[in-house]
């Protein structure tokens, strides 16, 4: 898999979502030296950034290094915290409930897609207890078939150590790096009866985000970074 080690460059976001996902890329790159790798090309038009959740500091890692606009699914619970809740809301971040699944949420990210948005989602539906990856539900591939946009694979690596399900705070030191892979399309899947795409698609995805996580492991065994 080829990789842009350089960022692609930022496109024109409103004033306060910008500046927050800038200060965060900078703020990982300071205390964390993150690395951020991207396949080429990026798509357009809609798209679900899907990736591995093991820690809160994920959202704001892809916040601060996806170059646009984009929108967040959160646990509704975030929304009832006083301080967080008009800070969450301000980055485009929507709620949606545990458990079975919100229908709201969904019809929501479904309309957001069909305008050409990007959506930040966790196929496994909450954090990792030990970084390894869960199993993955069907919802990113049914809000792909729904609103026919592609769907990024995201490999996030280190947020785990920093800030944990065992942590109560965050570190201020460590390492992370995240990996952008090649975009999965809905319509590579046509052919297939609804579930069986479905579950087609959900499968690829798992094993692009684990190929993502071999390379990432790959270039620490050999001590070297992608050009």
């Amino acid at each position: 898999m080829h990789f842009l080690r350089k960022n692609p460059s930022r496109a024109s976001t409103p004033w306060f979502f910008g500046f927050i996902s800038r200060l965060s890329g900078f703020l990982f790159w300071l205390l964390y030296k993150n690395e951020v790798y991207f396949s080429e090309p990026l798509p357009k038009g809609g798209a679900i950034l899907a990736a591995n959740h093991t820690s809160f500091f994920d959202p704001p890692i892809i916040g601060g290094t996806w170059p646009a606009e984009m929108h967040f699914l959160a646990s509704d619970y975030l929304f009832r915290v006083p301080l967080l809740a008009p800070l969450i809301k301000a980055l485009n971040s929507h709620p949606v409930s545990r458990g079975s699944g919100d229908i709201a949420a969904f019809r929501l990210t479904a309309n957001l897609l069909k305008e050409g948005k990007k959506v930040a989602v966790f196929p496994e539906g909450t954090r990792s207890k030990d970084g390894k990856l869960q199993e993955f539900k069907r919802g990113v591939a049914k809000l792909s078939f729904l609103s026919h946009a592609a769907v990024i694979p995201i490999y996030i690596e280190g947020t785990d150590k920093i800030w944990g399900r065992s942590h109560k705070l965050p570190k201020l030191w460590g390492k992370t790096r995240i990996f952008y892979g090649k975009a999965l399309y809905p319509e590579t899947y046509k052919h297939m009866e609804k579930r069986e795409a479905e579950e087609k698609l959900t499968y690829d995805l798992k094993e692009s985000i684990l190929e993502l996580q071999h390379i990432a492991a790959k270039m620490t065994r050999t001590s070297t970074k992608l050009p």
